[in-house]
């Protein structure tokens, strides 16, 4: 019974977590739209959210190891709401130096959001229910994307004469959810045997198809899918869309990230992984097609959607080749793969306001998705398909 609590417990994290991130990503970029000196600086508020995140990796791991993941996601949950308090004041002090601290802390809690689907994997010994349960903790984030641009919406003029601010009071919310949700979580904290490990045995890790295929699949996958969805609610803002639309196309964009993951464990049996991959980065490439095919607001929604699906498959498709790996160091191999995904969704949250900042840069930024997701396809169709077998 433990284990499916813990299973549930799970789900709750990733979707309360994927919440706030849903919810930060429409903020963060309407407060750089009134707080920024200068409008190529705009997206710099979700940049530091992803840069906290990018610093915070290797010390979630430490705590990982240290702590187990039930106090570990815990204290995630602190951390954020001490970021959404400080968030409350910049804006009412209106202080966009002191905002990007905030939300670089708020991105320090908001790492943890990945090792949900890690820990996932530690509840059942069997090699198909391991696949199930990281597929439905994934897939839980389905909450974050309903919830979370809906909550956004509410939250602009929740507090009169501050906008905005009310978002914050809803994050603190959350991150209370997530920590009583978190005590639920029966996970054994894993011993460690640094002397059973050779360096032979850790270079052969890191160097095996399996870390190289998984770690490519999901940075590839999250930063294509971080472009498209930090470019497209700014370039709707830009062209006077109505805050109701951009809600619309986010919260649609959200479901078609989470959404495939809760059909997955039915699949698991039928369909390779690497089936999963390539057609992710296909849907990639079809999303982005559309906005030279389609009338504008149908171009934002489309190229959406689909960045959505690519995601959902690349990544997990990517987390289950991780997942096979079993090795004293998992949580170190956690470490290092989610820092290349976050060095990736670093660089490519920033690109998202450079590219918007020169003319015709929504197609620019589509331009850029079609050429990555085209290269990856071939590269794996060429040399990672063939050679993975799970």
């Amino acid at each position: 019974m433990k284990k499916y609590i813990t299973l549930i417990a799970l789900c709750l994290g990733q979707g309360l977590s994927g919440t706030v991130i849903s919810l930060l990503t429409l903020t963060s970029a309407l407060v750089g739209k009134s707080l920024a000196p200068t409008e190529i600086l705009i997206t710099l508020p979700m940049t530091m959210t992803v840069l906290g995140s990018f610093c915070m990796i290797y010390y979630a791991s430490l705590l990982m190891k240290k702590y187990g993941r039930r106090r570990s996601f815990v204290i995630s949950g602190f951390i954020g709401i001490s970021g959404a308090i400080l968030a409350i004041f910049t804006l009412y002090y209106q202080h966009f130096m002191l905002f990007l601290f905030s939300t670089f802390i708020l991105g320090n809690a908001a790492i943890f959001n990945q090792f949900y689907r890690f820990a996932a994997a530690e509840i059942f010994d069997n090699e198909i229910w391991k696949k199930r349960s990281t597929s439905l903790v994934i897939g839980s984030g389905i909450l974050g994307g309903i919830f979370g641009p809906f909550l956004a919406g509410k939250g602009v003029n929740f507090i009169s004469n501050h906008d905005l601010m009310g978002n914050f009071i809803f994050i603190i919310i959350i991150f209370s959810l997530l920590i009583v949700s978190q005590f639920f979580v029966f996970i054994e904290k894993a011993s460690s045997s640094p002397n059973s490990i050779s360096l032979l045995n850790k270079e052969q890790v890191y160097r095996s198809r399996n870390f190289i295929i998984g770690t490519l699949s999901c940075t590839i996958g999250f930063s294509l899918m971080t472009l498209i969805m930090n470019s497209a609610p700014l370039s709707m803002h830009n062209n006077h869309y109505p805050v109701s639309q951009n809600v619309f196309a986010l919260q649609l964009h959200f479901i078609s990230m989470y959404a495939p993951a809760l059909f997955i464990p039915f699949l698991i049996k039928k369909i390779k992984t690497g089936t999963l991959i390539l057609f992710g980065s296909l849907c990639f490439f079809v999303g982005s097609i559309s906005i030279f095919l389609l009338s504008p607001y149908y171009s934002y929604v489309i190229s959406l959607f689909f960045a959505g699906i690519g995601w959902a498959l690349m990544f997990s498709g990517g987390t289950f080749y991780l997942n096979e790996i079993h090795h004293d160091i998992k949580h170190k191999l956690q470490s290092v793969s989610s820092t290349f995904t976050y060095s990736g969704n670093l660089i490519f949250s920033f690109l998202a306001g450079f590219t918007l900042a020169f003319p015709n840069g929504w197609q620019w930024v589509n331009i850029i998705v079609m050429s990555i997701s085209s290269l990856f396809f071939i590269y794996y169709l060429t040399k990672g398909y063939h050679d993975l077998e799970i």
